[in-house]
C-alpha cells in the first residue's frame, strides 16, 4: 500500500504541477448607491481571476455608454471588503443632474475585462449649498470672479487668455499643452532574501495625460543586454497614475544578480526608468521535506467525510501548500482527487463531498515546501449506506404564484445550515469548482427547473421539489420584506411575507471558487434554474442567474456556471 501511494504522489505531482493557462478575468458591476449631486458609491466583484494574479481593479465611468480605461478611471478603493473579491470606490467631482454610466474592471497579465454596465443620475445641487445665488453667478460667478474682475477684463482675454496663456506661452492656438510621455524613476530594490525582492519606482510626472499603465521589466544580469528597450524577459504591471509603486518578485534564484527597469505609459507613449541592479542572498539553511501526520477521518456519512491532519515541521522552508488526496480503493492510479487546504504549519481539515455510498476510499495528507512534496501513510475508510428518509418542510409565504419555499438549503436539515455547493446544472457537490470540470459549460440546456438530470433540488429531494426560476426569485424579492439578521450565530436575510407574515431564512453561505470557500458570513449566492441571456445577443452558455445578497443589497445577478453556490428549493 505504501508503494501504491508513493506512485500516486508521483502521478499527482505531474498532474497538478502545471498551472492552468491564464485567461481574462471575470468581473461584475453591482448597482450604484449613495448617489449625491457630486459623488456616488460603486461596487464590484471579481468572480474569476482567470487563473492569474489580478494586477489592477477599479471602476471606469463616463456620460457615454460602455466606458473603458480611456475614460474616467479610479483604482483607489474606498473600502476594504471582508474578501477582496469585492471592492468599492467613491467617485467624486461629478456634475449634478447628470446621467453617468459605470463599469467595474479587472486586469491580469492577459488583459482587462469589464463588468456589466450600471447607470445612475446625480442629484440636483442644493440652491443654498453652492448654486447660482451664493456660489455661482452672483457672488462667485460672472460679477465678482467671472467676466468683470476675473473674466474677460482681468483674467480673460487680456491677462490670462490668448496673450499670456495661449499661443505665446502655453502651446497651440487654443492654449492646449503638448502631451509627452510620463517621467518614471526606478528605485533601489529592498527586502531582498534568497528568493524574493521588493522592487519599486515612482512616476514623478504624467506628461500632461493620465498614466494608464505602469510596471517593471526584469531579468537576470547574466542574460545578454545591449541597451535595447525594454528588457524583454519578464514584465509585470503595477497599477496606474502618478506616485510611487512597487511589486514583490518571488521564486528568484539564490545568490543571483538581477536587473530591473520601470516603465510608465500614457497616450503619448511609454517611457523607461534607469536600470537598477540587486543580488539575492544565499540560502544557508539546509532544506528538508516537511513532516505531516497521518489523516484522521470523522463524521462519515453516505456521501461525505471530514478529514484532518497536521503539518508538524516545515523542513527549514515555508510550507507553500498543504492538503489531501483521495480516491476509491479500486480505482488504481486513476481518478485521484486533490485539494489544497491552505499553507504553513498546524492542523487543517476538509469535508470530502460527493462520495458514493458504501464505498471504500484511500486518503493521504500532503505538504509542499521548496524541497518538494511529502505524503502521509494512507488511511482507508468506507462510507455508510443511504437509508435516511427525509420529509422536507416548506413555508407558504402567500405569494401570487402560489409557489412554496423550502425551510432550508439542499444538503442540510435546518434553516441556518449552509448546505452543499453545486456548479450550475450539476447534481453533486465536488472538491474543486473550475471551468474545466463544469459539465454544463457551453451546453444549451434551457431552464433546468425540475429536470433531475441537471436540477440538484429535483435530483436530491424529488417529490416535486425543484430550483426556483428567475421569475420566482424576483417575486420573492418584491413580495417580501428582507431584513439582515443573525440567527443562532448565523448571519443572513430573514425574508418575511408582506401578505401573511410567514418567513424563511437565507444564510450568507458564500460560494466555492476553485478549491476555496469565499465570502462565508458576508455574502449569499443562490442559484436559479434560468440560464443568463443578454438581450439582443447570442447566448453565452457559460453563465446563469443567481441571487446576489449581502448586508446592504440583494438582487438578481448572473455568474459563471463553474462557481459552487447554494440552492433553496421550491415546489408548486
Amino acid at each position: 500500500m505504501k508503494k501504491y501511494f508513493v506512485l500516486i504522489a508521483v502521478v499527482c505531482g505531474i498532474l497538478f504541477s502545471c498551472k492552468p493557462e491564464p485567461q481574462l478575468p471575470s468581473v461584475s458591476t453591482h448597482p450604484v448607491t449613495e448617489v449625491t449631486s457630486e459623488s456616488a458609491l460603486c461596487s464590484g466583484m471579481i468572480t474569476d481571476s482567470g487563473n492569474d494574479e489580478i494586477s489592477s481593479k477599479g471602476f471606469c465611468w463616463s456620460t457615454s455608454q460602455n466606458p473603458t480605461l480611456n475614460d474616467n478611471v479610479t483604482t483607489e478603493l474606498s473600502r476594504n471588503e471582508p474578501n477582496m473579491e469585492h471592492f468599492t470606490a467613491t467617485i467624486r467631482n461629478l456634475k449634478d443632474s447628470t446621467t453617468y454610466y459605470v463599469r467595474a474592471f479587472a486586469t491580469n497579465s492577459v488583459g482587462t475585462a469589464y463588468g456589466s454596465e450600471q447607470t445612475f443620475t446625480t442629484l440636483k445641487a442644493d440652491d443654498n449649498g453652492g448654486g447660482d445665488d451664493n456660489g455661482g453667478d452672483d457672488n462667485g460667478g460672472d460679477d465678482i470672479g467671472g467676466e468683470d474682475e476675473g473674466g474677460d477684463d482681468n483674467g480673460g482675454d487680456d491677462n490670462g487668455g490668448d496673450d499670456n496663456g495661449g499661443d505665446d506661452d502655453g502651446g497651440d492656438d487654443n492654449g492646449e499643452i503638448d502631451v509627452v510621455a510620463p517621467t518614471v524613476v526606478t528605485l533601489s530594490a529592498s527586502c531582498i532574501s534568497f528568493n524574493t525582492a521588493s522592487i519599486g519606482a515612482e512616476v514623478t510626472a504624467d506628461g500632461g495625460a493620465e498614466v494608464t499603465t505602469r510596471g517593471f521589466y526584469w531579468n537576470e544580469k547574466s542574460v545578454e543586454y545591449e541597451g535595447e528597450l525594454p528588457l524583454n524577459d519578464n514584465k509585470v504591471e503595477a497599477g496606474s497614475g502618478v506616485g510611487p509603486f512597487n511589486y514583490q518578485l518571488t521564486d528568484l534564484k539564490e545568490g543571483t544578480e538581477y536587473r530591473v527597469m520601470a516603465f510608465a505609459t500614457n497616450d503619448a507613449g511609454t517611457s523607461y526608468g534607469e536600470i537598477v541592479y540587486f543580488v539575492t542572498e544565499k540560502n544557508e539553511i539546509e532544506i528538508e521535506l516537511p513532516t505531516v501526520t497521518t489523516v484522521t477521518v470523522s463524521e462519515i456519512t453516505y456521501n461525505t467525510a471530514v478529514v484532518s491532519a497536521e503539518v508538524l515541521t516545515d523542513g527549514g522552508a515555508d510550507v507553500i501548500e498543504r492538503g489531501f488526496m483521495w480516491n476509491k480503493t479500486d480505482a488504481g492510479d486513476n481518478n485521484t482527487e486533490r485539494v489544497k487546504v491552505g499553507e504553513g504549519l498546524g492542523t487543517y481539515s476538509f469535508k470530502l463531498l460527493g462520495l458514493q455510498e458504501v464505498t471504500s476510499y484511500n486518503v493521504v495528507a500532503y505538504a509542499v515546501n521548496s524541497k518538494g512534496e511529502v505524503v502521509s501513510e494512507p488511511v482507508i475508510f468506507t462510507t455508510e449506506a443511504n437509508d435516511e428518509v427525509i420529509e422536507y418542510e416548506y413555508v407558504d409565504l402567500g405569494l401570487p404564484s402560489g409557489v412554496k419555499w423550502a425551510m432550508h438549503n439542499v444538503g442540510t436539515t435546518y434553516p441556518e445550515g449552509h448546505g452543499d455547493y453545486f456548479a450550475w446544472g450539476e447534481i453533486e457537490p465536488k472538491a474543486t469548482y473550475e471551468s474545466g470540470n463544469c459539465s454544463s459549460n457551453y451546453q444549451d440546456l434551457g431552464d433546468i427547473s425540475g429536470n433531475p438530470l441537471y436540477d440538484a433540488a429535483a435530483a436530491k429531494w424529488g417529490n416535486g421539489w425543484r430550483m426556483p426560476t428567475l421569475e420566482e426569485m424576483y417575486e420573492l424579492t418584491q413580495e417580501c420584506t428582507w431584513t439582515w439578521v443573525e440567527d443562532n450565530g448565523i448571519v443572513g436575510y430573514k425574508v418575511t411575507s408582506k401578505t401573511n407574515g410567514n418567513h424563511i431564512f437565507l444564510p450568507a453561505a458564500g460560494c466555492r471558487v476553485n478549491d476555496q470557500l469565499i465570502d462565508e458570513d458576508f455574502f449569499g449566492y443562490y442559484w436559479m434554474s434560468t440560464p443568463y441571456e443578454e438581450e439582443g445577443a447570442e447566448p453565452t452558455l457559460n453563465k446563469a442567474c443567481f441571487l446576489d445578497m449581502c448586508s446592504y443589497q440583494f438582487y438578481c445577478n448572473w455568474s459563471l456556471r463553474r462557481n459552487g453556490m447554494t440552492i433553496r428549493p421550491v415546489k408548486d
